[in-house]
């Protein structure tokens, strides 16, 4: 039952990440024109608000606690523990892998992004509202599914055993 759970919290917590990243993306090329990950230095001290959210959803998806993609990461692999068969224990492997691949992609973008020098000459500041609302609700859901785990799991308790029953 764990890993049904954890298979159906973890496609809601991934939406929220990915879509979280994808409109700090669209917001950085929208506001920049920035398309390349290497012309991003100092970005995080322009577009502030726009940074910290792709640095929520960012370390999310790597699986550091308290966040949203931690709860889920850790519930699948409970999941996969509860059914003590061998082949699902490659499942946690492959989670503490992604984790790392995350890792190696996300943190030095988010260290550049803050500690590198502005290396843009255009000027620009931070997205409009209409951008970072949807954005900063999406990086709240993503800390607040991670803390308070029971919001997610109240949801989806009553669908994991609807697919479990006959």
């Amino acid at each position: 039952m764990s890993g049904l759970q954890g298979a159906i919290v973890h496609i809601i917590h991934h939406s929220m990440m990915k879509s979280a990243l994808f409109l700090a993306a669209g917001a950085i090329i929208y506001k920049t024109g920035i398309r390349g990950i290497d012309k991003m230095a100092g970005i995080g001290k322009k577009m502030p608000v726009t940074m910290l959210v792709f640095s929520i959803a960012a370390l999310s998806m790597m699986g550091i606690p308290p966040l949203a993609g931690f709860i889920s990461k850790w519930t699948l692999a409970m999941g996969a523990l509860e059914t003590g068969e061998p082949v699902f224990m490659v499942s946690i492997l492959l989670l503490i892998l992604s984790g790392i691949m995350n890792a190696i992609y996300f943190v030095p973008i988010i260290i550049k992004a803050y500690f590198g020098a502005n290396e843009y000459e255009g000027g620009y500041d931070d997205a409009p509202p209409s951008m970072l609302l949807p954005m900063m609700i999406l990086a709240l859901g993503i800390i607040i599914f991670g803390i308070f785990t029971n919001l997610s799991f109240s949801a989806i308790i009553p669908a994991a055993r609807a697919l479990l029953e006959p």
